[in-house]
């Protein structure tokens, strides 16, 4: 190495010495600055570390932050720049400069670099990351009202946290005041937020409410996602429901409250949906009606070659109709016809709405939970004949006696040949002149459609009686009754005379028969004996 060398080697190794001692170890604190609408202004620190040297540090006098739509906000910095000591750190201030928040999407954060180096030495450098983050409240929480949320989902398949497009969600607002005043003319605004969008997907405004201090007031609204607001980039974890509660009398910048919380919609890998089901409020028995729905596919995937099958078992209902083909978030109008029996018993019906891929099996969630709507059908009063009939045979019991003082049990069998429940009266009648009721078991019979039972109706025919007697069998029932004439013959309570048979036996009936068989028996005996005689002689 010639001297010329050795020179330039010496230069360059002093440049480095000065340079690296006047850097001057500092820190800045905090990083991170986030600005909201009720922040005015915020504050960093410069402290210098090294106690034998001045610090001397550049920072700039505006920062920019571009939102929306190429809106830009300006802020302000202010703060001592030079001859910072170990002992005195330098505080420096940020001011908003009259920022519109509403040019920025809610829940969203927007952020600019504040970049701070020594004087003299660009490299010994530090960065704050300064942030705009707009929130519910336009200006910020203020006042004395304080949010909390109870949400019930009261749909089959998610929970409070999980929505699944057509289940009503259900939230319960409740708002406290705790200040030591009233507050007046309290509004509930709320609105399922999509982060990704930076949009609203539903939101509204609840009427308002008086709060007393110390007090407060629940106020509930319930809303259903259409899968319509939805989009294929959606993720489940793309929402947020807030709910602000803010007095419309004293101004949102002077009371306002709000209540985030972070939630899931729905997005199964494969999954086809029923809603917006429309059917009659009231339909009639043998009617033809006209059903429409909605078939959504809400899963991750394209669907192929599926169909819907609406079902009852009591309205012998299995129909299919075929959806076809759908896209991601892709839905297909239905329209078709139902035919309801002429004769149904119920008052309400629920229908059942089934989605099937092209494998015929049935959609389910990602859960296992199949995909099932359903929708109530409700039968108008009157318009539903049910034919009520009965098939009535009424006989003498095997063991039943027909003797005048004893028991006379008549068997009758009745048959529902109708085609609804039915329940029949059932009573003996014209018998009083020749006998007395002892007893009917059972005296009414509830019967269904095709069903057959027996009643047994004991007489006791009065022990002057005898010969053939008539009585009838009648049941009644809703709509209509039936009847069954008998003849009995009842023996008397005593015999006499070679045949047995009572006088009265003998001059009526079949005893008048024997009666007169036997008179021509004693003629031809008593010829005989005649004839007899007049041959001896």
């Amino acid at each position: 190495m010639n001297k010329y060398s050795k020179l330039f080697s010496v230069v360059l190794l002093t440049i480095f010495l000065v340079a690296f001692a006047s850097a001057v170890a500092y820190t800045v604190s905090p990083s991170t600055l986030t600005f909201t609408p009720s922040i005015n202004n915020a504050t960093f620190t410069v402290s210098n570390s090294n106690s034998s040297t001045l610090l001397n540090v550049n920072v700039p006098s505006q920062l920019q932050i571009t939102g929306e739509n190429g809106y830009i906000a300006v802020f302000s910095i202010s703060g001592t720049q030079t001859n910072i000591n170990a002992s005195n750190p330098s505080i420096f201030t940020i001011t908003p400069q009259n920022i519109d928040f509403s040019r920025f999407a809610l829940d969203k954060t927007y952020s600019a670099n504040l970049i701070i180096n020594e004087q003299g030495t660009s490299t010994n450098s530090k960065t704050i990351q300064v942030n705009i983050n707009d929130q519910f409240c336009k200006a910020g929480i203020r006042g004395d009202l304080e949010v909390d949320l109870d949400i019930t989902n009261k749909g089959d398949f998610g929970d409070e946290d999980l929505f699944y497009p057509f289940e009503d969600i259900e939230v319960e607002a409740t708002v406290k005041n705790n200040g030591n005043d009233d507050v007046d003319d309290v509004i509930v605004s709320w609105g399922l937020f999509n982060k990704r969008t930076g949009e609203f997907i539903i939101d509204d405004d609840e009427k308002s409410v008086d709060i007393n201090d110390d007090d407060e007031e629940i106020v509930t609204f319930t809303f259903t996602i259409d899968p319509a607001d939805l989009d294929a980039d959606d993720s489940e974890s793309d929402f947020s429901l807030f709910v602000k509660a803010y007095s419309d009398d004293e101004g949102e910048e002077n009371q306002c409250d709000f209540f985030r919380k972070d939630v899931k919609v729905a997005r199964d890998d494969h999954l086809l949906i029923v809603g917006d089901i429309e059917v009659p409020s009231e339909a009639q028995c043998g009617e033809t009606i006209t059903a429409r729905a909605k078939v959504w596919n809400i899963g991750d995937d394209d669907e192929k070659d599926t169909y819907l099958v609406v079902s009852n078992r009591k309205l012998g209902l299995n129909k299919r109709i075929d959806v076809g083909d759908l896209d991601i978030l892709e839905d297909k109008k239905l329209s078709f016809d139902l035919n309801l029996p002429k004769n149904l018993t119920d008052k309400s019906y629920t229908l059942e709405f089934r989605t099937y891929d092209e494998d015929d099996d049935i959609f389910e969630t990602d859960d296992g939970d199949e995909a099932l709507a359903t929708e109530t059908i409700t039968i108008a009063d009157g318009t539903c004949d049910l034919p009520k009939s009965v098939d009535l045979v009424a006989v003498l019991a095997e063991d039943s006696a027909s003797k005048a003082g004893s028991d006379l049990i008549v068997k009758a069998t009745l048959k529902n040949t109708g085609s609804s429940d039915t329940i029949y009266q059932i009573e003996p009648t014209g018998y009083e002149s020749w006998a007395s009721l002892k007893n009917i078991q059972p005296t009414s019979l509830n019967l269904k459609a095709g069903e057959s039972k027996d009643v047994l109706i004991t007489l006791l025919p009065n022990t002057d009686i005898e010969g053939a007697q008539e009585f009838t069998v009648k049941t009644t029932f809703t709509g209509g009754q039936a009847t069954k004439k008998l003849v009995v013959e009842i023996q008397p309570s005593s015999k006499f005379g070679l045949t047995g048979f009572s006088i009265s036996n003998l001059t009526s009936g079949s005893g008048f028969i024997w009666a007169i068989a036997l008179i021509n028996v004693i003629l031809v005996v008593i010829i005989i004996i005649i004839a007899v005689r007049i041959a001896r002689k």
